[in-house]
Formats: C-alpha cells, sequence, structure tokens
C-alpha cells in the first residue's frame, strides 16, 4: 500500500514555506521494466518524485536541501525558461530543472543519470492526460 502525507517544506534556495506531498510508504511487486520504470505501486508515486518551489522554482528530491551553486542556477536565464517550456508537460519540465539544478555531470549509475531515467519514462510513458493528473 502506498501512503503519502502532505508537509510543510522550506526551501533551501529562497526560504519560502509550501506544503508538497510527501511519500511515506509504497511498494512494488515484480521486476522493473527494461527501461527501469519500477512496477506498481511505485510507478505511480512519479508525480511525488521532484518537489518545486512555488516562489523561486528551484525543483529537486527535497525543497529544503540544496547543493552550492543551487541558487545561481535556479536565477540564471536558461534555468527561467526551462520553467516555462510549453514542450513539456509540467512534471516533465520539473524533472529536467532538477538535473539542472543539481549543478553535477550526468552519469547513469548515480542519482542525477536515475532523475533522466525517470523523466524519460514520463514522457514517453503517460499520456499527457495522465501526467495533468498528477500536477
Amino acid at each position: 500500500m502506498t501512503t503519502f502525507d502532505e508537509l510543510p517544506v522550506t526551501c533551501a534556495v529562497c526560504g519560502t514555506t509550501s506544503v508538497h506531498p510527501i511519500l511515506m510508504s509504497t511498494n512494488s511487486f515484480g521486476s522493473p521494466d527494461l527501461d527501469l520504470r519500477p512496477a506498481e505501486m511505485q510507478r505511480s508515486t512519479v508525480w511525488m518524485w521532484v518537489q518545486r518551489c512555488p516562489q523561486c522554482g528551484y525543483c529537486a528530491d527535497s525543497l529544503d536541501k540544496a547543493g552550492d551553486g543551487a541558487d545561481a542556477v535556479t536565477a540564471s536565464a536558461s534555468y527561467r525558461e526551462q520553467l516555462v517550456d510549453p514542450g513539456l508537460p509540467e512534471l516533465a519540465v520539473s524533472f529536467v530543472c532538477q538535473h539542472s539544478s543539481s549543478n553535477t555531470p550526468v552519469d547513469l549509475p548515480t542519482p542525477d543519470g536515475r532523475q533522466f531515467t525517470q523523466l524519460g519514462f514520463v514522457t514517453t510513458s503517460l499520456s499527457t492526460n495522465e501526467l495533468a493528473t498528477f500536477a
């Protein structure tokens, strides 16, 4: 069974406190798909895998933690443009921005590589209508 709660989280970049769903527990029965999508029930929690600050747009798996330079990245013009990219669903944009604000190179065995795997899952496996229900 999947459980979650909504808790206030303070953004490490701008200090704004906002309420976000926090995954408390889930399970995954069966093997992941070949593209590494987790089995259900964990798969249905995709909308909770990244948080976005409503004030500054910082995206992270937990807004209360930020790496060095995250404030400069989120203030950059390219990051601000990505936040409003009409070519991707909002959840996919959050995954892209999460990687951008992590400020680390992509390497598939690392958590940052996992972000791109998750982005691929979000953009190819779910229809736009399904993604809208997660937003």
